[in-house]
């Protein structure tokens, strides 16, 4: 296997999901201290429902936000992060990739390959993803939908002119020139423009009551909440989260059966092109 699909070895991946509970600490000390509420999202979510904690081979934290909870969080968590914090977001990180937000603990590098060039701080993170009103309408959600990730993409390739992989074969040669091509090209489309574009798609339905709640980021139509509201009570390896209402039919339309674990050579964790866990 090349480097940059290596697969962890037991000590690694409990190294890095220690450092990961060390960040949800962190995040739930400051939304504490911000009255804010988070849940968990994503492959967190199933751990959470699953094993109460970690699938055993994930690498990674997911969180969602309602969007008032989530642009109170990006405003204003900034001044309780510990030193050894840094919230990266698309509105104060003007090279990120990302269109949504990370809390990175630095002295640590997670890369994966492509973005390994960026400028970035690029520490072991969690994901926090902000949750809007979806339209009720199907083909209204999913002109929604079409739009927000046709944007997103743009953003992506404006931002990060490298491919997501290795091969030195002369298709892949091509296609990095193609990109490293339309990246520069993009460029004349401001970092801000293209976010604030991004976010109004995103939020268009939040001045009215849907039946629906989501993230456009997924890369699939499936990523909704029929009923996100209240709350239910969670376990995290021992801490207390919340988990979104109506989290099973989420994942069901999301993942599938996902109580069945999949087959047993498939229960691996691949590591990031580079993994410096540093004094950690």
């Amino acid at each position: 296997m090349e480097k940059w699909r290596e697969v962890y070895t037991e000590e690694q991946i409990k190294r890095v999901q220690r450092l990961e509970l060390q960040n949800l600490r962190t995040l739930i000390e400051i939304c504490q201290k911000l009255d804010i509420k988070f849940f968990a999202y994503g492959g967190t979510l199933i751990g959470a429902v699953r094993h109460q904690g970690f699938v055993p081979w994930d690498d990674d934290l997911d969180i969602g936000m309602l969007r008032s909870d989530y642009n109170k969080f990006v405003l204003l968590a900034a001044q309780y992060l510990p030193q050894e914090y840094e919230l990266q977001t698309p509105y104060n990180t003007p090279k990120t990739p990302y269109c949504y937000t990370k809390l990175r603990l630095k002295g640590t590098r997670y890369v994966e390959y492509g973005y390994h060039k960026l400028d970035i701080e690029c520490g072991v993170y969690i994901d926090i993803y902000p949750i809007d009103n979806l339209p009720d309408d199907n083909k209204t959600y999913y002109q929604q939908f079409q739009k927000y990730q046709r944007l997103s993409k743009i953003y992506a390739w404006r931002q990060c002119p490298y491919l997501s992989c290795q091969s030195k074969s002369l298709k892949i040669f091509t296609k990095k020139v193609i990109k490293m091509c339309v990246s520069s090209a993009l460029k004349v489309l401001p970092q801000k423009y293209l976010i604030k574009k991004i976010d109004m798609i995103a939020t268009k339905f939040n001045d009215r009551e849907t039946m629906r709640y989501g993230n456009y980021n997924f890369p699939k139509p499936t990523n909704v909440f029929y009923k996100l509201l209240p709350f239910e009570n969670g376990k995290f390896e021992g801490y207390d989260i919340f988990l979104p209402g109506g989290w099973d039919a989420h994942l069901r339309a999301r993942y599938g059966d996902y109580m069945t674990l999949p087959p047993e050579q498939e229960r691996l964790g691949h590591k990031p092109y580079i993994l410096d866990l540093g004094e950690y």
